[in-house]
């Protein structure tokens, strides 16, 4: 018996019934379900009872009947007993007990799952829904209540036929009232009769990921776009998976070649046949020899300079990379090259410079170690300080020089003066040489704290001068 939507009176066994269902919705609502798959017309029917109505009504099977009426505005409804076919034997208590346990465990699984879980007609109309998506319309804030029939719809932008016609995940979503925050769901269908059976997987965490990736995508793509090197990342079976603008630049090849994601040998291929790196001598032999270059670029060992026939020059490196996948790197280094070559020719011209020289020259560093010498220097001092791995200090060289000298101050003032942080002047001074003859021994500060010493031969001092340095220097000049 009820009183509108509410419960009046039941009789025990109408109470186990509706109490099978453990939704958190009303009496009527659990009823009304119970009732529906045997009762298809049972709600219209009641809703067509006026003051002081009756109907009765037949199960489409056959098996129960519903004898309904109205008095003074209050519903009674009838359920006769639940019996089997004619050929069968009446369902015994154990048996209706034992069926009521398990359909409340079912609801409890449905109803507890973490997923939505819905049913909706022809005409996009709920008519059933398990806790989750009863739980969801209170979380977005519809206005409808959902205690009444039918069930509100959620999700009014899903097109039951469309989704229907396709198999696989769907991705919907629905906004928050409160927050305006979008919730994903990955949706999908199951005809069932005439109505159809939704299940929703909450995909919030799955979306956030994807947004996440492809933002990280997008950045690396910005970063790679922006580089002056090339980079052509071929996958595990060697088809080119990612290249940047850069690439087709330096090697000439289409956007549109690269796009068909051609395969490393096709790819080198071409880059020979457009001059973009260097003529092998034996084609067939370097063909064979891509293996050997696959090989070292997924041990991250291969690494080549590449002189073009346009004279340029690439440096190209190969790097391994996860699942398989091996990216090159390609980059112009003629500029560099260039200035390497003009600063070894500057070098070798200074030295040629150094060399015609008729002084000895030696040039010492800040911490005193010997940096440059030339021809006149090795013949004079019998040294080779090229020749030796080990660096030559200023007092390596000064005992060298004490060696084949008279004894002179000179050489502690030349340590002092490479070594030392004071103020610094240019001066010199003549030594005498244990063979005979005298060098003029000129010291001079150079730029960056480096020191220039150089010996050049001098006539003998005269007879009876006197030996101090002042005066044979005196006499030199």
């Amino acid at each position: 018996m009820f009183d509108g939507d509410e419960l009046f009176d039941a009789t025990p066994r109408a109470y186990q019934m509706i109490n099978a269902d453990t939704r958190d919705i009303s009496s009527w609502e659990k009823l009304i379900g119970l009732l529906r798959p045997a009762f298809p017309l049972v709600e219209a029917r009641i809703g067509e009872l006026t003051e002081d109505g009756d109907f009765s009504l037949d199960a489409e099977d056959g098996a129960s009947r519903i004898d309904a009426e109205i008095r003074r505005g209050i519903l009674r409804l009838t359920i006769a007993e639940l019996v089997t076919p004619d050929d069968a034997t009446p369902l015994d208590g154990f048996a209706l007990n034992a069926l009521t346990d398990k359909l409340d465990i079912l609801h409890r699984i449905v109803d507890d799952a973490p997923l939505l879980v819905w049913r909706q007609n022809a005409e996009n109309k709920v008519s059933w829904a398990n806790g989750s998506y009863m739980a969801l319309c209170r979380d977005v804030g519809v206005t409808q209540e959902i205690t009444t029939w039918p069930l509100p719809t959620v999700f009014r932008d899903l097109e039951v036929p469309k989704l229907m016609k396709t198999d696989g995940m769907h991705r919907i979503s629905i906004t928050v009232e409160h927050d305006k925050k979008k919730l994903w769901f990955e949706c999908v269908s199951q005809p069932i009769e005439n109505d159809t059976l939704y299940f929703a997987l909450p995909a919030d965490r799955l979306v956030t990921a994807e947004t996440t990736l492809r933002e990280f995508v997008q950045t690396l793509s910005k970063t790679f776009a922006d580089l002056p090197i090339g980079l052509a990342i071929f996958d595990c079976d060697r088809l080119l998976a990612l290249f940047n603008p850069a690439l087709t630049d330096l090697t000439t090849l289409e956007p549109g070649f690269l796009a068909t994601r051609p395969s490393l040998y096709t790819f080198l291929d071409t880059l020979r046949e457009k001059q973009r790196m260097p003529e092998p001598k034996d084609y067939k032999a370097w063909r064979r020899g891509i293996s050997d270059l696959e090989t070292a670029a997924v041990n991250g060992t291969y690494q080549e300079n590449w002189s073009l026939p346009t004279g340029q020059t690439y440096r190209v490196t190969g790097q391994p990379h996860p699942d398989g996948a091996v990216a090159f790197l390609f980059e112009d280094i003629s500029a560099e090259i260039s200035l390497t070559r003009n600063f070894r020719s500057e070098l070798e011209l200074l030295q040629d410079v150094v060399d015609n020289m008729e002084e000895a020259v030696a040039v010492f560093s800040p911490g005193g170690t010997l940096l440059l010498t030339n021809n006149t220097y090795a013949d004079l001092w019998k040294s080779q300080p090229d020749a030796t791995l080990n660096e030559t200090s200023i007092v390596d060289a000064t005992r060298e020089w004490q060696d084949l000298c008279h004894p002179s101050p000179i050489w502690g003032d030349a340590r002092d003066f490479v070594s030392g942080d004071r103020e610094r002047a240019e001066w010199d001074g003549v030594v005498e040489l244990n063979e005979g003859g005298h060098l003029l021994c000129r010291v001079a500060p150079l730029t960056g704290n480096t020191t220039m010493i150089t010996f050049r031969q001098i006539a003998d001092v005269p007879q009876g001068e006197e030996t101090t340095l002042q005066s044979a220097v005196t006499a030199i000049r």
